[in-house]
């Protein structure tokens, strides 16, 4: 179940009331998701527009890291390895265009974990409303 939410494939599932499956899971799509429901915080007053600019900025970076490091414009979150951060932060502190300082980099780095620590928790409810918590053999 959790490779089928990653890849973004249907699972062979009888539909259950609750939340939809993740549709097209990579990792620019949910920085497009979130950015935009980040917008709506920015325009009732609840989030700062400065922090919407950084969000942004890193999306750009992750983007720019991914065309040059990963020749894609975008990664399904399966494909991410755990050296992603790693690999991200090296691009942005020596390979990027403008090299960034290693408090900048990481504060990217923090960003893009967010992403995928909030694409983690939407696999977690689709599994608990489906009842199938990944110990099968899919």
């Amino acid at each position: 179940m959790v490779k089928h939410a990653f890849t973004g494939k249907a699972p062979n599932v009888a539909k259950k009331e609750g939340p939809e499956p993740v549709k097209e899971a990579t990792l620019l799509n949910t920085f497009d998701e979130f950015i935009k429901g980040f917008a709506k915080l920015v325009q009732n007053k609840k989030r700062s527009d400065g922090t919407m600019r950084h969000w942004r900025t890193t999306r750009g970076k992750v983007f720019d890291f991914l065309v040059n490091h990963y020749k894609k414009k975008d990664i399904y979150f399966a494909e991410i390895r755990p050296s992603f951060g790693d690999e991200l932060y090296e691009y942005l502190t020596l390979d990027a265009g403008s090299k960034l300082s290693e408090p900048t980099a990481k504060g990217h780095i923090k960003r893009k974990l967010g992403i995928v620590k909030r694409i983690r928790k939407q696999i977690d409810k689709f599994e608990l409303t489906t009842g199938d918590i990944g110990l099968g053999t899919n």
